[in-house]
């Protein structure tokens, strides 16, 4: 940057009705002549160039006449939520801290599409039960964008804008801009428990996990009637990948795409990372970092997929040796492979998630480990949520009671796992 370039800048600066300065906390406070004739702080932010857009901003409004004064006004919905998705934001790049970027980014886009047009021009002091009431009434109303098969949202989907509403009404609470967090009144109503669609038994993961190996060797096939086409990647093992999913650590799907070569060593898989929307990211909680055993059902395959690669490479990848999309792997190998093993074609990717959990329970595991095992931070999330009968194991719970009142104390696990 010149320095004529400079000179231009700071003449343009001092031609505006205020002004930026870097406080001691190494923050930028914007200020603005008012109307009044006063000089008045409006904001502080995390650098120059930020505080210089918001001057811009705010002398914009002042010319236009639809400033607001600070003095005499509350924030609005929108500026209080700005000012909390910032924290966010900071939280999010501190590594110490347990919140993941992705989250946050996916919050401000629900928050700007669900919240900010209807309630965000409120100021929050002007902000009533009735208001948030209201809100609530046309989310129910409205079309959800993003389901398939439902005309209004679920009162699941209304869940998430509703609790940012109340956290940021709670932030304007302690700095006594709001005595009642009125969002805080508005109680939803409880909405019918969901079960897993499919919790599958291992004959039934082994048998998809061995249509997907069928398919490799046709779409190989298949890519050498087209010209330039190059076989599957030696990183796409989609069996072998499923059945790490069950047995290693019941691993959520980004855990598992996230795994490097590296990651597994001396019988162990190290799961620290995850891949999600094309990066990669932190586990969804600090109980998602965890070490697990492979399972010995997998221990030689795995062992050979990892031999003679580079530490750093993925550990599985889609056929053209990108990083594992989820959407990508669903549509094309995971729900013909579910249809071709003849089970329920809803069965969800997640759902070998719960598969891993019920089965690790079913075999008399203590929850405790469990949930350690598969990352989860309370083991009544564990057992309320993760928790399911096996299928075709209805009357395990009476054949054990049966055994027992014979004489013959038979464990649980032996129950269930019986043929």
């Amino acid at each position: 940057m010149t320095k004529t370039h400079n000179s231009a800048t700071r003449r343009k600066r001092s031609a505006l009705p205020g002004g930026v300065r870097q406080l001691k906390s190494k923050r930028w406070q914007v200020r603005v002549q008012a109307p009044d004739g006063g000089r008045i702080p409006v904001g502080t932010y995390a650098t120059r160039t930020d505080a210089e857009v918001a001057l811009a901003r705010h002398v914009s409004e002042i010319d236009s006449g639809s400033w607001r004064d600070p003095r005499t006004t509350t924030p609005t919905i929108t500026e209080l939520g700005d000012a909390w998705f910032a924290r966010r934001t900071a939280d999010a790049l501190d590594p110490d801290v347990n919140l993941r970027e992705a989250t946050v980014i996916e919050e401000r886009g629900i928050w700007d599409l669900m919240v900010v047009p209807h309630l965000g021009h409120i100021e929050v002091a002007n902000l009533s039960y009735e208001d948030v009431l209201a809100w609530f009434d046309l989310m129910r109303s409205t079309r959800d964008d993003n389901a398939k098969t439902r005309k209004t949202r679920s009162i699941n989907r209304i869940k998430k804008p509703l609790s940012m509403i109340r956290r940021v009404l709670r932030d304007a609470q302690r700095a006594g801009q709001v005595e009642t967090n009125v969002a805080e009144l508005v109680e939803l109503p409880k909405s019918a428990p969901k079960e897993t669609k499919y919790c599958m038994s291992l004959p039934q993961v082994a048998a998809v996990a061995a249509v997907l190996d069928e398919m490799v060797p046709e779409y190989n096939a298949q890519q050498a009637k087209l010209p330039g086409r190059q076989p599957a990647a030696a990183s796409f093992k989609p069996g072998l990948f499923v059945s790490m999913m069950v047995l290693c650590g019941a691993m959520r799907f980004g855990e598992a795409a996230g795994l490097r070569v590296g990651d597994v060593r001396d019988g162990r898989i190290r799961i620290e990372r995850s891949f999600r929307k094309g990066e990669i990211t932190k586990p969804k909680t600090y109980a998602g970092i965890r070490t697990v055993g492979v399972s010995e059902q997998i221990s030689v395959a795995l062992a050979v997929h990892v031999a003679d690669r580079d530490a750093d490479e993925p550990l599985f990848t889609l056929p053209n040796g990108s990083r594992l999309d989820s959407n990508n792997f669903r549509g094309r190998w995971w729900i013909p492979a579910v249809k071709r093993a003849g089970l329920e074609p809803s069965i969800r990717l997640h759902d070998l998630r719960h598969t891993g959990v019920s089965l690790a329970l079913a075999a008399g595991v203590p929850a405790t480990d469990v949930a350690k095992w598969c990352g989860h931070a309370s083991p009544l999330t564990t057992m309320s949520i993760y928790a399911h009968g096996l299928p075709g194991r209805e009357n395990a719970v009476t054949l054990a009671l049966d055994a027992m009142g014979e004489g013959n104390v038979l464990p649980m696990h032996r129950v269930l796992w019986s043929s």
